[in-house]
């Protein structure tokens, strides 16, 4: 005959005791989970405002804003958000609306884009720089 997993005393019914002790472990992991969940950084979250700079965790992520009330959209990319105001808030890639214009902006330097007669979309660099241009 197998020990019991908790000993009982001589008299004692050791149901009770197994049930005890698996509620006060369980109590245990769920406030281990709580703490842990409560103390870690979430550093993949958007950030309440984008700033320069964004960590490797964040990566790939993609946040929605209004600043001076147009909806835009960040990505976080190399380690620094790139954003645009442009219709479904994406890049300028497929086809668009004639007329439609938007903006592409990140780290240094920003686009002007608006969309041709064809329905393609054209952007130019606001400030030329040798080091960036406007592809996406």
């Amino acid at each position: 005959m197998r020990k019991p997993r908790f000993a009982a005393r001589p008299g004692d019914d050791p149901v009770p005791r197994r049930r005890t002790a698996r509620r006060s472990g369980m109590r245990l992991v769920v406030v281990i989970v709580v703490a842990l969940i409560g103390c870690s950084s979430r550093e993949d979250a958007c950030p309440g405002q984008i700033t320069l700079y964004c960590s490797a965790e964040q990566r790939g992520l993609r946040c929605d804003y209004e600043p001076d009330g147009r909806p835009s959209m960040c990505e976080c990319n190399g380690g620094t958000w790139t954003c645009t105001d442009c219709p479904g808030r994406e890049f300028p890639a497929d086809a668009c609306a004639a007329g439609a214009t938007c903006a592409v902006w990140g780290f240094e330097d920003s686009c002007a884009c608006s969309c041709d007669a064809s329905g393609k979309w054209s952007c130019s660099i606001d400030d030329p720089n040798p080091n960036f241009h406007c592809s996406f």
